[in-house]
């Protein structure tokens, strides 16, 4: 019996074929069979394989021809049924592999024995490489994301580059457990990356090696359409199927948007070469153009698929067998969270093990409906108590918090007043006179869920070696134009494609959105580590942008969790232009922490960018809404053009 089968899919492509044979027949590694499933090809294929099987009578070959052709997922299951080896490769017929192809996946089979697929990628021969264009665009664009020549990248999401049929390898155990490729997809389209998501869901392991087969294709504008059609096709397809992992289905025009913003991003790039940049924009209009064949024929899948939750999602960088950096995503769905409201399950003894602290300025109308709240949570109240900070208000707000003390004497309530010196400071005073191990901060304008609590302490019991826990903050009740722009921002601000899932990344490398100290909890004694909010930040601005890279640049881990705390009140157009006008008067301070060289930093551009594709967005569809993205922008340029350094320095 052989140990590994290589399972090569063909339809009409006897030329490349043949190519494609001689590269398997010069392997190192000589324990394989080779099976050839022939798609009902009209071309002379069946000739080809007849010659090479004769011409090579040591090889083990096996051939099926199917009687119609049924696309290359059918053909490949077909392979796989067939299949007797312990590990199946995958190729196309219009690849050449190395002569120690198989060699060389084994080894990472032997060296990530977790691992159910390892793979590759394939870049095109150096000749079409130099001639072509849309190779050379191909090639860019997966380079300009990945370093795909040099890392390793080990774990379980989609993310892992792993998985593309032309250069792939799965455990036998994969086949074994019944998952098999979707034969709906009858085009080549996304259908190793569904079979993958499929894998994944399962919570199996893959691993990406910076080894590659040469793809033997010449490529013309129509072939680079049609290419391009097909991905569109089969990513619509799997974002409909998998219905958790991608739970909006953009809408053609929000499409249109997204290419705009994607070509003039290349386009700034001195990564990519200038004449493959406008081929950015064909691969975005064309792949659009499948999304909108999907709509109009109405090809959907027969089923739909949620994710299995408690599984940890991570991803591992390697180069020469060092790690580099590793992220991880952690499943809850909405429900999940919710559900816990069935557990009474109480949080450690009697003692106090959470801190609130709560940072007042002048919010006497409204800070008793938020301690109301407070009060209400799930947890016993003995094992949390609640700081406010009263930073020097001048509308008696510290009268209002006393007075709401003693009528809840049953509540661990303090209330402490300091002189007017910002949130950062009135932050870092509750810090430091709380008794809870854990802080939990929170803003006097936003209202928390009874199980706000729970839900961050169900993270920190799963995994205590965080970092820090934080969620987001929306309006939900009397929108106005600023607040439906407030949300959408933040939704657009998860580095991952659900909604439904708790992101963690200790990577100092590429950081992930800065905290919303509005709904934020972090251990006490990591907090006092880094000694708090820098109290040089006098108003509500950057304070926690900057504490969250301290953070992360000392190597912490960050969960981003999808729980929102609820804004009390509306923004205003007023609201709107003062917080934008706040957040640059104190840029500078931040800039000068983070920044090699602050004196260089020149955001203009990247403004101007973004004004261009609202402005763009809002003629194509006008709206209020893009108005109010329109306006954000135009907002942003002005106080970026006269904001000052108010540190004085």
């Amino acid at each position: 019996m052989p140990k590994v089968s290589v399972v090569i899919p063909t339809f009409n492509r006897a030329d490349k074929l043949r190519d494609c044979l001689h590269g398997l027949s010069q392997q190192s590694m000589r324990d394989f069979e080779i099976i050839i499933v022939d798609d009902a090809s009209t071309d002379g294929t069946s000739e080809v394989v007849s010659a090479f099987v004769a011409a090579h009578p040591a090889l083990r070959i096996s051939t099926v021809r199917l009687e119609k052709n049924r696309g290359c997922a059918t053909a490949r299951n077909e392979g796989i049924n067939r299949a007797v080896g312990e590990v199946v490769f995958f190729t196309d017929d219009d690849c050449v592999v190395p002569s120690n192809w198989l060699e060389v996946h084994m080894d990472a089979h032997a060296r990530y024995p977790d691992a159910i697929g390892v793979g590759g990628w394939y870049w095109p021969h150096p000749e079409l490489l130099q001639k072509n264009v849309y190779h050379r665009f191909f090639r860019a664009v997966f380079a300009y994301y990945l370093d795909l020549d040099t890392e390793e990248i080990y774990g379980n999401t989609m993310s892992v580059p792993s998985g593309n049929t032309a250069n792939q390898s799965y455990k036998r155990k994969v086949f074994d457990d019944g998952f098999r490729l979707d034969q709906h997809i009858h085009f080549s389209g996304n259908v190793d990356w569904d079979f993958k998501q499929q894998v994944t869901y399962a919570g199996f392991n893959f691993l990406y090696i910076p080894f590659h087969v040469f793809h033997n294709r010449p490529m013309g504008l129509w072939e680079f359409a049609r290419i391009c059609i097909r991905r569109g096709r089969g990513r619509h397809y799997r974002y409909q199927k998998f219905v958790s992992a991608y739970p909006v289905v953009l809408e053609p025009l929000v499409t249109l948007r997204g290419i705009l913003q994607s070509y003039l991003q290349y386009a700034r790039s001195k990564k990519i070469a200038r004449d493959i940049v406008p081929i950015f924009l064909l691969y975005d209009f064309f792949t659009w153009v499948g999304k909108l064949v999907n709509l109009i024929t109405g090809f959907a899948p027969k089923q739909k698929i949620a994710a299995q939750g408690g599984i940890v999602r991570f991803r591992k960088w390697y180069k020469n067998g060092v790690l580099q950096r590793e992220e991880a995503w952690v499943p809850y769905l909405f429900t999940d969270f919710y559900h816990l409201r069935s557990s009474e399950q109480e949080i450690g003894d009697d003692s106090v093990r959470i801190s609130i602290i709560v940072p007042v300025f002048n919010r006497a109308a409204t800070i008793v409906l938020l301690l109301d709240y407070l009060c209400r949570q799930s947890l016993p109240q003995k094992t949390y108590e609640v700081i406010v900070v009263d930073d020097g208000s001048t509308d008696g707000t510290s009268d209002v918090v006393a007075k709401y003390v003693g009528e809840h004497s049953d509540v661990q309530l303090r209330c402490l007043v300091q002189a007017n010196a910002g949130p950062a400071a009135a932050r870092n005073h509750g810090a430091r006179i709380a008794k809870g191990e854990m802080l939990f901060f929170i803003d006097s304008d936003v209202v928390p869920g009874v199980y706000w609590l729970r839900m961050h302490m169900k993270v920190w019991e799963q995994f205590p070696a965080l970092g820090a826990v934080y969620g987001g903050q929306r309006v939900v009740k009397n929108l106005t134009l600023f607040d439906q722009h407030r949300n959408a921002t933040f939704h657009n601000r998860f580095p991952v494609s659900s909604p439904d899932l708790v992101y963690m990344t200790n990577n100092t490398t590429r950081r992930i959105p800065a905290f919303d100290t509005a709904n934020m909890s972090i251990k006490r004694e990591v907090f006092l580590s880094l000694e708090g909010f820098d109290e040089g930040f006098k108003r509500p601005a950057h304070e926690d942008v900057e504490f969250s890279y301290r953070l992360q640049a000392a190597g912490f881990a960050v969960a981003l969790v999808p729980n929102f705390v609820t804004a009390i009140r509306s923004q205003s157009m007023r609201d709107f232009v003062h917080a934008i006008r706040v957040r640059h008067q104190w840029k500078p301070l931040l800039l000068s922490k983070f920044c090699a060289r602050p004196d260089d930093y020149d955001k203009k551009p990247l403004t101007l960018r973004y004004l261009l594709v609202h402005c763009l967005s809002f003629l194509m569809r006008p709206s209020k809404f893009a108005w109010v993205a329109v306006m954000n922008e135009m907002t942003e340029f002005y106080f970026e053009k006269r904001s000052g350094n108010p540190t004085g320095k």
